[in-house]
C-alpha cells in the first residue's frame, strides 16, 4: 500500500478507507508531510474532523523542536507552501487524541543517545534549515519522498548503528505509542459496535506501516476507498 508518491508532477498522499468484516470500526489514514500546500492540509483537517476521532501526532519539547527546525527556515511564502500545524479541536467535531509520545519521555529517550550523535543532530538541523533557505524549490522539498508498507532498505539494515538509536526516539518509540492508542479506540469500537465507530488518522507517513500492522492485529482490515491528495505540485 502506497502513503506518498514523488514523480514529475510532485508530491501527493493517499488517503485510504479501510474497513473489516470482523470489526465494526472504519479507519482512514491521512499521511502527512512536514510542509505543503494550505489547501492540502485545510482538506486534511476538515475531513478529518467529520470522523468521531481524530488520532494525531505531536512533541511539544525542545529536543523536537531541534528535530524539526529545518523545515520552518525553509523559503515557504516564496515557494506558496506552509508548514503543518496541529488540526484544532472544534465545538461538535471529532475528539482530538494526541497519540504521541509525552514530552517526558521524548526527551529520556533523546537523552539516552551517544552525545556526539545529538551533537550531530542538533547541529547538522540548522545547517540543513541554512542549507534549505538559500536552495529549497518545490521540486526538491518533493523528491525522494516515497512511503508504502513495504520494509524500507535502509531501516532494515539501521540495527546496531547510530542511526537504529536515532530511529528508536524519532520514529520506533512513538509508533508503538500510536499503536497502543489506536488498539485502545479499536477495543472501544468493538466493545459499542453500534453506530461504527469512525477513526481517523492524521500522521507522519513514515509511521503508517506501524499503523497498518495494529489494524492487521485486531482485524482484516483492507481498503474500501482510496484517493491522492495533492501535496506539492511542479
Amino acid at each position: 500500500m502506497q502513503f506518498l508518491e514523488s514523480s514529475i508532477l510532485g508530491l501527493r498522499a493517499a488517503r485510504h478507507r479501510l474497513t473489516a468484516p470482523d470489526h465494526p470500526a472504519e479507519v482512514t489514514l491521512y499521511p502527512m508531510i512536514h510542509v505543503g500546500l494550505a489547501r492540502f492540509f485545510e482538506t486534511v483537517e476538515t475531513e478529518a474532523l467529520g470522523h468521531d476521532a481524530v488520532l494525531v501526532e505531536g512533541v511539544r519539547s525542545r529536543a523536537s523542536w531541534f528535530l524539526t527546525r529545518a523545515y520552518r527556515w525553509a523559503p515557504l511564502k516564496r515557494l506558496g507552501l506552509t508548514a503543518q500545524t496541529p488540526i484544532r479541536p472544534q465545538a461538535g467535531g471529532a475528539e482530538v487524541i494526541l497519540a504521541d509520545v509525552t514530552p517526558g519521555a521524548f526527551d529520556r529517550l533523546w537523552r539516552g543517545l551517544p552525545l556526539w550523535l545529538r551533537a550531530a543532530v542538533t547541529l547538522g538541523a540548522p545547517a540543513y534549515g541554512l542549507w534549505l533557505r538559500a536552495t529549497a524549490s518545490r521540486a526538491t522539498l518533493a523528491r525522494g519522498q516515497c512511503t508504502t508498507d513495504l520494509a524500507d532498505r535502509d531501516l532494515t539494515l539501521a540495527p546496531g548503528t547510530p542511526a537504529d538509536g536515532l530511529l528508536s526516539v524519532i520514529l520506533h518509540a512513538r509508533d508503538e505509542n500510536l499503536a497502543r492508542v489506536l488498539g485502545a479506540e479499536l477495543d472501544k469500537a468493538k466493545a459499542a459496535p453500534e453506530p461504527p465507530r469512525r477513526i481517523a488518522v492524521v500522521y507522519g507517513a513514515a509511521h503508517m506501516p506501524a499503523v497498518l500492522a495494529e489494524l492487521r492485529r485486531h482485524g482484516a482490515f483492507r481498503p474500501v476507498d482510496s484517493a491522492w491528495l495533492e501535496a506539492i505540485p511542479l
